[in-house]
């Protein structure tokens, strides 16, 4: 199948695109690569006759010509939108989407479908300072004060994390999924959605994408050898990073995956 028109039966609204990552994908499936634009050329030919009057000392004659006139056309057309849609019948002829949750492997491709919910932590640093003042003009008694030194703490930790926009996503069979995604390459601005929606914006949506993170306890290959030198100052650290994953990262109980789209379909 050629890249430059996808075979897809029916419409999708994406949300997310990984760009990236989805021409690097179809650069792998295509042997010509990636297409970034599309070229039409129409050509329009067309003959007209003339008159042409010669004045010869002697004599008036009239010779006749034929001149062939040539109109050309030429379109451009951005493929950038093309992509997913290419890569998305490509995996699903290949049959490289794996459907049994149970079974997914590391850096195998999943499709998961449900409720999406958003955490925008850029909108939370900037909301902290007033949560703080909020919790403060409304403190009354013990549970105040510890609501207020747990806000402290909070605002410790989110100043430090990167401005990604943090994605759940439930399945009708009770998995739930766990992802960070960059703002950039959402199609709708994360505050807008917070604004409209706010956590969970409704409908049923799919998020295609790679698993790079089983829940807590299911090792895949626990003969593996993993790295046991450390020492008591990155034994902290790594109790430190473990429960900061925890409090505001993904959930001991949900699986990581990386995603390249999430989109619903329309109609």
């Amino acid at each position: 199948m050629g890249q430059d028109s996808a075979s897809t039966a029916s419409l999708f609204d994406f949300l997310y695109v990984d760009s990236e990552r989805v021409s690097s994908l179809t650069a792998q499936l295509f042997g010509a690569g990636v297409i970034t634009s599309v070229k039409q050329t129409e050509t329009d030919g067309d003959s007209s006759s003339k008159s042409v009057e010669l004045n010869i000392k002697v004599a008036k004659a009239k010779l006749g010509s034929s001149d062939n006139v040539s109109a050309s056309q030429e379109r451009l057309f951005d493929a950038s939108w093309s992509l997913p849609l290419n890569l998305l019948d490509r995996l699903q002829e290949l049959d490289l989407i794996k459907k049994d949750i149970e079974a997914l492997r590391l850096g195998d491709l999943t499709l998961a479908t449900g409720h999406i919910k958003i955490f925008d932590i850029a909108m939370v640093q900037q909301l902290m300072p007033a949560a703080k003042k909020l919790a403060k003009n409304n403190a009354k008694g013990q549970s105040a004060r510890k609501q207020i030194s747990e806000l402290d703490m909070a605002e410790e930790i989110v100043k430090f994390l990167p401005k990604s926009v943090q994605i759940e996503i439930a399945d009708a069979d009770g998995n739930l999924f766990w992802t960070s995604v960059s703002p950039e390459n959402l199609a709708i601005p994360p505050a807008d959605m917070m604004l409209k929606y706010g956590p969970i914006i409704p409908g049923k949506w799919h998020v295609l994408g790679l698993l790079d993170a089983h829940r807590d306890g299911d090792i895949e290959d626990p003969d593996a050898p993993y790295p046991t030198v450390s020492n008591e100052f990155k034994d902290s650290i790594n109790f430190l990073s473990y429960n900061m994953r925890l409090q505001v990262g993904r959930p001991s109980c949900a699986l990581g995956i990386t995603p390249l789209l999430i989109f619903r379909k329309i109609g």
